[in-house]
């Protein structure tokens, strides 16, 4: 997504991390995280949460939730900036996967 912004950190094991937030509606925010998974993989995950003021609840089987890349490398920042600047571009479309399986959801 053009001019999205994220932020990049280390976590808790000093490993990178991407983290980017987009407020989708009806109390809904979508978290793009990029970060390195198990067997040397860098990952892009999209997860929806319900928003209770500064709480957010995602349930496992009912929320959206999806791997957007999966790449075999050495999780540097420089890797996770670009898997993550990937993952953004696709934004838009994720956005709208997300808002489509809430309308299948309520249906």
């Amino acid at each position: 997504m053009e001019n999205a912004s994220y932020t990049i950190s280390r976590d808790y094991a000093n490993r990178w991390k991407a983290e980017s937030w987009f407020d989708i509606g009806e109390k809904r925010r979508l978290t793009i995280s990029t970060k390195k998974t198990g067997g040397g993989y860098v990952q892009a995950f999209a997860s929806v949460a319900t928003m209770d003021g500064a709480w957010a609840s995602h349930v496992i089987f009912q929320d959206y939730a999806r791997t957007v890349i999966s790449e075999k490398r050495m999780a540097t920042e420089k890797a996770i900036k670009e898997i993550h600047e990937r993952a953004l571009a696709m934004a838009p479309d994720i956005i709208a996967e997300a808002a489509a399986f809430y309308e299948r959801a309520a249906a």
